[in-house]
């Protein structure tokens, strides 16, 4: 390339980068998972590259009474669901379409369901500890009284064993298939165990306390460490048909508790009851509490942990496939070659895992916990909740539509809005819509604007929101003939926030020789420095000027603009009082006539750099004493300091008359100690405030006694 041609293109480059630090608007710009998960989703699914397409789609089980919590789920060979619930100890049977209660008990959790040979159905209770046995058709019963108080999970094994992992002692118990042999399979120093999975000759295990998962042999009880995990909380575990186990952290959930209170005895008023416990009066307890809504305040609390999804290999291999923050990791079901997590959190989420390069987020649920997963005998997914305990099923494996909503948007300032522009695959007879809103206040309230009309889009719409702080976006996906969904892969806007002038904060001046007289009186060469900030966060100018009090018209001191600092050597000015002004614009970002500036004048500050004048006024003598009187005098400051010599000796404090330095002129007086006989040399030094030195001398003479 020629060398003018070179310099022509570091021209351009100069000249283009000039004009983007002048842009004085910003953009908003979402296209990464960790961006687009922070927003609710209905219908949507979220891939792990960041892009938004039509899920699933979940509607509840209209049969099913809302609980508080469905702890647990299990299908039948025949298809019926059964929910194990609190806060009122119920397992409901769903099928044909109504939900009855399958087992009623004095607990207040069933916090476990399996399922045995023969369509059994084994439920796992808190705080009795019991486990009871639900046969498909006949009267439900107590399998076994554990001794334990949480049942956290169940597991039949391929000989019709019944495994249990309990606390608060946190043991794993073996029950043979009648109930009436209780091993105690391991007895853990974690406090509970709150999942567990099985694979043809181990179980494992995942605790509270520490987040261990141990590996226990089904054949002699042997017991290994497989992970440390540096959570604390293992809440959910599955494994596959190769052997590989996952587990799923729940940091940020509320821990375990150590006792529970034990639910008082209800009268049975129809359905089916295990166990021969006697009836109460059903006033004192209601028999369908209101569920617990998803703003429950501390019921739900955000999750603001990051936990993670691990995979152990039959060969004891130990890999992190997902990490999120903000997410807990509450149930999981291997299913169709493919991990399906549910998650806690703002929106109780159902994750796919198929790998660690392959993650999505299938759907996000209206209630913050997730529970429990199982697959429906027909296809698809069922999802328990909790705090506000419903049961969803998967109904298509497309939605028809589904709605992305945005977090808020902070711009900080109030600003106008450009164009929302959006990158997309569009199938024919898929669609787009964008709505936003803006508003003043953080969460959207009556004072916000409505939201606008869905306006279909290609490429880019115009915001019609009017000018706020905040700013939300709504996109509305439709798909079109043969499940074809639209993918959004990155949406963007542009900002441009309302200008408010910069201001400085603050001016400094740190003295020279005379910093440690305290008064701010400046000599020599001293350094001036300031800062300033800008609402807008726009890159700022500066300069300095200063003038001397009885003067009208600033002078230019610096006009480095990028500096916030000035070394001022004061000897260029003559001696007297001065005010100094910083003054900033925000001009780098703001083309006129949007550029604002601000300024600030320090307070008066004096400059002296004349030293002191000194006379010796009179030396009286006394014997082999010498008394010495001087005058010191400054014409801009005070005097500070004085000191005598004799003869080049050490240097002695001298004292006004008065023993006060706090004039321009001073009156000294001292006496000498006793001098031999002969000629002395007196030097008095005096210092002004602003570090000035001056000096005067005398020789004189003690005659022979």
């Amino acid at each position: 390339m020629k060398p003018i041609a070179i310099a022509l293109l570091a021209a351009l480059v100069t000249i283009s980068a000039a004009r983007a630090e002048a842009t004085p608007q910003q953009w908003v710009r979402h296209s990464s998972f960790s961006e687009f998960r922070q927003g609710e989703m209905k219908n949507i699914a979220l891939e792990g590259g960041g892009t938004l397409t039509l899920g699933p789609e979940f509607a509840p089980v209209e049969a099913f009474p809302p609980q508080a919590f469905v702890w647990a789920l299990v299908v039948d060979s025949a298809g019926r669901i059964y929910a194990g619930t609190g806060n009122q100890g119920t397992v409901y049977v769903i099928a044909d379409g109504e939900a009855r209660p399958a087992l009623e008990t004095d607990d207040l959790q069933v916090l476990s369901l399996a399922l045995g040979e023969g369509d059994v159905v084994y439920a796992g209770c808190a705080p009795s500890g019991k486990i009871y046995r639900i046969p498909p058709d006949g009267e439900p019963n107590v399998f076994c009284e554990t001794g334990q108080t949480y049942i956290w999970a169940l597991a039949v094994s391929d000989t019709g064993h019944i495994y249990a992992a309990t606390g608060p002692e946190g043991k794993i118990l073996r029950i043979d298939p009648a109930g009436e042999e209780i091993e105690t399979l391991f007895d853990s120093p974690e406090p509970h165990i709150l999942s567990m999975a099985l694979t043809n000759d181990a179980v494992f295990a995942g605790s509270d306390r520490n987040g261990l998962v141990y590996r226990i042999s089904k054949e002699d009880g042997e017991v290994s460490l497989a992970h440390d995990a540096p959570q604390t909380e293992l809440r959910s575990m599955a494994a596959d048909d190769a052997g590989n186990i996952y587990f799923g952290s729940a940091e940020g959930i509320r821990p375990a508790p150590e006792q529970v209170p034990r639910r008082v005895p209800i009268q049975q008023t129809g359905g089916r009851r295990g166990g021969q416990q006697p009836g109460g009066n059903a006033n004192q307890t209601s028999r369908r509490p209101p569920a617990a809504r998803r703003d429950a305040g501390s019921n739900s609390p955000a999750v603001t942990a990051t936990n993670t999804v691990h995979r152990i290999d039959p060969d004891g291999r130990v890999t992190e496939l997902f990490r999120m923050q903000g997410m807990a990791f509450l149930s999981m079901l291997w299913h169709d070659d493919a991990l399906y997590v549910g998650t806690a959190g703002e929106q109780g989420k159902v994750v796919r895992i198929a790998s660690a390069e392959e993650v999505a987020i299938l759907a996000a649920l209206e209630q913050p916990h997730i529970l429990s997963l199982v697959r429906a005998r027909e296809g698809g997914l069922l999802a328990g909740t909790g705090n506000d305990g419903r049961i969803y099923r998967t109904t298509a494996l497309v939605a028809e539509e589904g709605t992305y909503t945005s977090p808020v948007q902070d711009t900080n300032i109030r600003s106008n809005w450009g164009s929302f522009v959006l990158d997309t695959i569009l199938p024919e007879g898929a669609a787009v819509a964008l709505s936003t809103r803006s508003g003043n206040s953080q969460t959207p309230d009556d004072t916000w604007s409505s939201w606008t009309e869905p306006a279909a889009m290609t490429r880019r719409a115009k915001i019609e929101s009017p000018p706020a702080r905040f700013l939300q976006y709504r996109l509305a996906l439709s798909r079109g003939p043969d499940d074809a969904t639209p993918a959004v892969r990155q949406v963007a806007f542009p900002y441009l926030q309302q200008n408010y002038p910069p201001t400085v904060d603050w001016i400094r001046v740190a003295p020279g020789n005379a910093g440690e007289h305290g008064d701010g009186t400046l000599s020599g060469i001293v350094t001036i420095s300031w800062s300033a900030s800008d609402p807008n966060d726009d890159t700022l100018h500066s300069e300095l000027f200063f003038r001397g009090t009885d003067e009208r018209n600033w002078k230019r001191l610096q006009n480095e603009p990028e500096q916030t600092q000035f070394a001022w050597d004061t000897h260029a000015v003559p001696d007297g009082t001065y005010e100094l002004k910083v003054r900033v614009t925000d001009a780098p970002n703001n083309p006129p006539p949007r550029a604002l500036s601000g300024s600030l004048v320090s307070e008066p500050v004096r400059v002296d750099n004349t030293p002191p004048t000194v006379e010796i006024t009179q030396i009286e003598l006394d014997g082999r004493r010498a008394t010495i009187e001087a005058t010191a005098e400054d014409a801009a400051t005070e005097i500070a300091a004085a000191r005598y010599s004799v003869n080049a000796g050490p240097w002695l404090p001298l004292l006004p008359v008065d023993e006060m330095f706090d004039q321009k002129t001073e009156h000294l007086k001292l006496t000498t100690d006793e001098l031999e006989p002969g000629e002395h040399t007196l030097v008095v030094q005096v210092e002004d405030a602003a570090g000035n030195v001056g000096a005067a001398k005398r020789v004189f003479e003690i005659p022979e006694e």
